[in-house]
């Protein structure tokens, strides 16, 4: 995040500090901007002891001092930004005015060594919010795919004016604001506020979160969050998927995170409460952030017609979201975060979860991880060859129909949304109505010779597995 602060403003200087708190080290140049025109750039390299007792600048060498050759004349009001050099990103408070008079040193004064005090006086600079995009899901509309280029090209955003903040991550490969999100979800939250006021002066055009966790935050939480950007402009971004292509892998996703059920017992209790499930009646969401942000606010994106039409969605996301004039690119960037787990390994996972929670009472995500550590062990690796080849004989699909007689009123009631659609050109409609399947093994296959005994040795090994990483996780004695 971009910091600093203009602590002199005059005809003939400027002087402050600037500096990256994620590269402590590292030495900004900075662009001083005239009336528009640039009027020339320094090296914020000064040592400034303020800084260097922060401890949180590295050495503290983030000063600067800009000489303006001839003085600016004193007969004329100027405006002057302070911006990062190459980057539309302008230094917290580096905006301003140094106004005309008589005094040939005019401007702001605030007393040298205090990195964090607020200038006064004849020139007051402007901090300039950013504006706040806040992608919120769907989930199973390509988010990960999504958080993981935000992440892996997350510099050459920020080159080009969008800032994806690190500071709630959490370990592992998630690279999206859940942390924000379950904070939020207990506002009010001291440290949540304090980064927000450092958002807020981050001098990036635009501020992107970043989390399917935004959905169900209760609308005091939602408000807090309006509250903490202060009036900046903030958008959510919400992305529309048809049901018969979200159901199988929504699914699959609840057996993944722990759940025992068939997919025709999982539909069947969906389905018996659809008006109330935000996943089939999509507007529930839609009106809560109405509410809280302003119906215009919400820039609604159809995933099923870009995915229809073979959009990328990042590079969708860039130019239609972020307004970016190009995406940003490195080589991989299309690779697939979470790939389907198909219809045999979901089977094998959501059996392995009964058999979790028969064992211990309990069973989620941490099932599917220590599978995916065990399954290159050879000796498994057997065994799931011998459970695929009898699950391939009794896979059976189950059809799937968008417009059958009880979706139709929350069909219209999500196209009352259809006028905020990013791109009505791929499609008036939140998104096209068809007929789908979901593919799912039978249990009869069970029945067949050998099944059991193998479901039982990965089972073991899976335990075995779990038990190694709770002891390796264990605190010390």
């Amino acid at each position: 995040m971009y910091m600093g602060y203009v602590d002199i403003a005059q005809r003939d200087k400027i002087v402050g500090w600037a500096a990256d708190s994620e590269a402590p080290d590292a030495a900004l140049e900075l662009a001083i901007v005239v009336n528009g025109r640039e009027a020339g750039r320094v090296k914020a390299d000064r040592l400034r002891l303020d800084l260097k007792k922060l401890g949180k600048f590295g050495e503290g060498r983030h000063g600067f001092e800009f000489n303006f050759e001839p003085p600016l004349d004193p007969a004329a009001e100027h405006d002057v930004v302070v911006r990062i050099a190459g980057s539309p990103a302008v230094l917290p408070r580096g905006a301003f005015k140094i106004r005309r008079g008589p005094e040939p040193t005019s401007g702001i004064v605030v007393p040298a060594g205090h990195a964090d005090d607020r200038a006064s006086r004849h020139a007051a600079p402007a901090t300039t919010l950013p504006r706040y995009v806040v992608h919120v899901g769907l989930p199973k509309t390509g988010t990960k795919y999504l958080q993981h280029n935000f992440w892996r090209l997350r510099q050459q955003l920020r080159e080009q004016g969008v800032y994806y903040p690190s500071e709630w991550w959490q370990q592992g490969p998630i690279f999206a604001h859940h942390e924000l999100a379950e904070g939020l979800r207990k506002a009010p939250d001291a440290r949540i506020a304090e980064i927000f006021s450092q958002l807020n002066a981050c001098g990036s055009a635009t501020v992107l979160l970043s989390s399917e966790g935004f959905n169900p935050i209760p609308i005091s939480g939602l408000e807090y969050l309006r509250d903490l950007t202060q009036g900046a402009r903030i958008e959510i971004v919400f992305y529309a998927r048809r049901w018969s292509d979200w159901l199988p892998s929504q699914w699959q996703q609840a057996v993944k995170q722990g759940s025992l059920q068939t997919f025709p017992e999982w539909y069947a209790s969906l389905l018996s409460s659809a008006d109330t499930h935000p996943g089939i009646n999509q507007a529930i969401y839609l009106d809560k952030f109405a509410k809280v942000f302003g119906r215009n606010n919400i820039r609604l994106v159809s995933y099923s017609n870009l995915v229809d039409r073979n959009v990328d969605i990042f590079d969708h996301f860039c130019s239609r979201i972020l307004n970016l004039a190009a995406s940003p690119s490195i080589k991989g960037r299309g690779d697939l975060v979470h790939e389907s787990m198909g219809a045999l390994l979901t089977e094998l996972i959501r059996n392995l979860n009964a058999r979790q929670v028969m064992r211990s009472g309990k069973s989620g995500y941490h099932v599917f991880e220590a599978y995916r550590d065990i399954s290159a062990d050879p000796a498994v690796a057997d065994d799931v060859a011998l459970l695929y080849a009898a699950m391939r004989r009794h896979v059976v699909e189950l059809p799937l129909d968008d417009d059958i007689f009880f979706l139709k009123p929350i069909y219209a009631r999500l196209n009352e949304y259809s006028d905020l659609l990013v791109n009505p050109e791929y499609g008036s409609n939140v998104f096209r109505k068809q007929r789908g399947q979901c593919r799912y093994v039978r249990s009869e296959y069970l029945m067949e010779d050998g099944v059991m005994n193998a479901l039982g040795r990965i089972s073991d090994a899976l335990r075995k597995r779990l038990a190694a990483t709770a002891a390796a996780t264990r605190p010390a004695e």
